[in-house]
């Protein structure tokens, strides 16, 4: 599997820096089975994704009054984790976790008030944890918006919307754990202005995969405009994205 991300790191890296930001996700850290409770959250992990494949966990890019940041939504949100975590890595686990929040919580404090932020985190459900840091909900307003990963397709997005609010759910297993958790404070994500990137590849279902383009103001003047690029399924978007890419 790490030779398999650093394959894929190395043409994104060749083809795009040195713009190419890689946002980490709960992939990269280990993910404990639905079935069989095997795997979860391990250092190990950690290191070989920042140490070996150079995954930031945290980085800032400046584009005139724009400030760009990426985050590790799993340190962030490492409650809904850490019954995925092993007893004797927890502490220092929570010690990357408090971290990390002090980089966060210090780029907030040294926003000017013309200053716009678009946050990269993958997964919502560590929103809420930062809207109780008290240097970043004072300055949620100077988000424009949060590009979220993590949910795959605009469909599971908009059920997500629907079922906020909903029980925690404790006997069904590890992953329903963690998502009915996320779920029960998702009315919280709202004051972040959360947007989807689906996979590329979306669900099958509805061939809904693609990406987002953002063109930003220098001088903010402007919102950020996004538009959406699907990613070509039958045989003739194929054709289409070969053409253009030529």
């Amino acid at each position: 599997a790490c030779a398999s991300a650093r394959e894929c790191l190395a043409k994104l890296r060749e083809q795009f820096e040195p713009a190419f930001e890689p946002v980490m996700g709960d992939h990269e850290l280990g993910k404990l089975s639905m079935v069989g409770r095997q795997g979860g959250m391990r250092l190990a992990s950690w290191h070989r994704a920042v140490d070996e494949l150079g995954i930031k966990p945290f980085w800032r890019r400046d584009f005139g009054r724009y400030v760009l940041l990426g985050i590790t939504s799993s340190l962030v949100g490492l409650p809904l984790y850490a019954p995925e975590i092993l007893p004797s890595e927890a502490r220092e686990w929570e010690e990357l976790r408090n971290r990390h929040l002090r980089e966060i919580g210090d780029v907030f404090e040294s926003l000017a008030p013309d200053q716009r932020v678009i946050l990269f985190s993958h997964d919502p459900g560590a929103l809420p944890f930062l809207a109780r840091e008290e240097a970043i909900s004072q300055r949620v307003g100077q988000i424009e918006q949060t590009i979220i990963g993590h949910l795959h397709s605009p469909v599971i997005f908009w059920k997500t919307r629907w079922l906020a609010g909903m029980p925690r759910i404790g006997f069904l297993g590890n992953t329903p754990r963690r998502i009915t958790a996320a779920l029960r404070e998702a009315r919280l994500w709202r004051p972040f202005k959360v947007r989807l990137c689906p996979s590329l590849a979306g669900i099958q279902l509805f061939k809904d995969g693609g990406f987002l383009r953002a063109e930003l103001d220098p001088d903010a003047r402007q919102p950020a405009r996004f538009t959406f690029r699907k990613s070509p399924w039958s045989e003739m978007d194929r054709k289409e994205a070969s053409l253009t890419i030529r």
